[in-house]
């Protein structure tokens, strides 16, 4: 079954209280941003979706992973097995990042701008296949 990871995503992005945040920045009512938080929620309208993701600037991919139980039992192969990653317990990347040292951050920075770079060539790739469309 699908399951959002909501807070989880919040707290790798140095959000330290998640709940404020899901409330100032995405306009979403106090109770419903509690069960986003504390994965009380059932479901979620597109329109809070599009919200949190413009504000994250991510995909719904990032926010939501496969709980595989007995009644919702995919192939290995299955792409919401394979695509959408389960939150793991630490998720805190700030407090992870504040204990490596200066070797370990040279070495994970030198990590992040070849992401960094490699995003942005997707995005360019992305842009002009949109411009080509638009074009004919």
């Amino acid at each position: 079954m699908l399951k959002l990871k909501i807070k989880e995503v919040l707290l790798s992005q140095g959000k330290k209280n998640p709940q404020a945040w899901l409330q100032k920045h995405c306009n979403i009512t106090k109770a419903k941003c509690y069960n986003l938080i504390h994965h009380k929620q059932k479901s979620i309208a597109f329109e809070d979706l599009s919200k949190i993701c413009k504000e994250l600037n991510c995909t719904p991919n990032d926010l939501f992973w496969w709980d595989t139980t007995k009644k919702t039992v995919l192939p290995v192969w299955h792409d919401c097995i394979t695509k959408l990653s389960k939150p793991t317990k630490d998720e805190n990347w700030t407090a992870r990042i504040e204990g490596l040292d200066l070797a370990q951050v040279e070495e994970l920075k030198k990590t992040m701008e070849r992401f960094e770079k490699e995003r942005l060539e997707r995005l360019m790739k992305i842009q002009n296949e949109n411009e080509n469309i638009v074009a004919t």
